[in-house]
């Protein structure tokens, strides 16, 4: 037969297992949080990215589609870069530092589609935020 002392130890045992799970789980998400603003800067600059990449497809869709040369033009400014496209107008993209083309950072990039030919350019755009970078490799149009 049992006696009430046993069973408050094993409860007093149970209640101390839970405090230091409680802790641990406690110590694990205080860690993650000091992550949490570099992870948002991460997530940030790999949407200005995809942003990047859709100028340059819109500028490529509209030199096809209305037979029109089409320059797009990426100037950096302060912890941001604006696109502009010759036919349609400056879009904002925040999130991005720093963009070079073939390895060479600039503050202004300008990339021709040319219509006549069907020509698109070649070489490798680099869009930068602090230590990271992403290439977009435009493979240029007539493959010669």
């Amino acid at each position: 037969m049992k006696t009430g002392k046993q069973r408050t130890n094993k409860w007093a045992l149970s209640l101390i297992e839970v405090m230091v799970v409680i802790t641990l789980i406690g110590l694990a998400l205080g860690g993650m949080g000091v992550k949490i603003p570099e992870l948002l800067a991460e997530s940030r600059f790999h949407h200005a990215v995809e942003k990047v990449r859709a100028q340059v497809q819109l500028a490529q869709t509209h030199m096809l589609d209305y037979q029109n040369d089409v320059t797009l033009t990426i100037e950096q400014r302060e912890r941001h870069v604006e696109c502009t496209l010759s036919s349609a107008g400056t879009v904002e993209i925040p999130g991005i530092d720093w963009i070079a083309f073939d390895q060479t950072r600039s503050m202004r990039i300008d990339l021709l589609f040319d219509a006549t030919v069907g020509a698109t350019p070649e070489g490798k755009l680099t869009l930068g935020y602090k230590k990271e970078s992403q290439t977009l490799h435009l493979k240029g149009f007539p493959f010669l």
